[in-house]
């Protein structure tokens, strides 16, 4: 993504999802995917913020989210020295206006529980499992029985926090599904439960159904164009 041009001649939205954090020359990379946008389109992404809220208790209230988040710090300090930017999301704002983008919006979110972030935690902790006693930051016994807590319900876990940051790229005109009018609805203004939930859903609404997109989420082909 920081290497090679975007294909094709421009599109009505370009997206990401947990992807920049991870590369060494992100901010080279959203520049790029920023000049891939044309006139009147908008680019979207979606990154993670681990130092916003770096607990996977927040309520520590005994001996089990005490090692759930001790874990998590070493979660954190692995992250690091992969050359990750634990602060990376709530940059986004600044570093979308500084590409030249306008009426940018963010927003950020995280559940506090849910089955879906035990089984993360989990997953994770399987991967990184080695790593982490390699490196001193739990043992094979503490891990265990982090594990065994996340099989149950009664441990509240949650993720980091998703920021979700959008801006468009200036136009003369406004017309039609490719203009650069505002996207009505859901800039700050009424109530939540007006708005459709997913600011990657609100945009995608209003983009033309054969308007060209790219999609830097997926491994897989980066190009398509939207069906209905």
């Amino acid at each position: 993504m920081a290497r090679d041009e975007p294909p094709g001649g421009g599109f009505d939205l370009v997206h990401a999802r947990l992807v920049l954090v991870h590369l060494p020359d992100r901010a080279e990379a959203l520049r790029r995917m920023a000049q891939a946008v044309r006139p009147g389109g908008w680019l979207l992404v979606e990154d993670a913020d681990p130092a916003l809220q770096p607990l996977a208790c927040p309520d520590e209230r005994g001996p089990a989210e005490e090692l759930a988040n001790r874990i998590r710090r070493g979660f954190r300090a692995l992250l690091a020295e992969r050359g990750v930017d634990l602060a990376f999301g709530r940059t986004l704002p600044a570093l979308l206006r500084g590409a030249g983008l306008h009426d940018v919006r963010a927003e950020g979110c995280f559940p506090l529980t849910s089955p879906a972030c035990r089984e993360l935690e989990a997953a994770t902790v399987r991967q990184l499992r080695e790593r982490l006693v390699a490196g001193d930051l739990a043992t094979e016994e503490e891990i265990e029985h982090h594990l065994d807590h996340l099989r149950g319900e009664a441990m509240d876990v949650t993720t980091a926090p998703l920021i979700t940051c959008w801006g468009r790229r200036p136009s003369e005109w406004a017309a039609g599904p490719r203009g650069s009018a505002p996207l009505s609805g859901w800039q700050g203004r009424g109530p939540q439960s007006s708005r459709p939930s997913c600011p990657a859903a609100r945009i995608a609404s209003q983009t033309s159904a054969n308007a060209p997109v790219l999609d830097r989420s997926r491994p897989v082909s980066s190009l398509k164009r939207r069906s209905r």
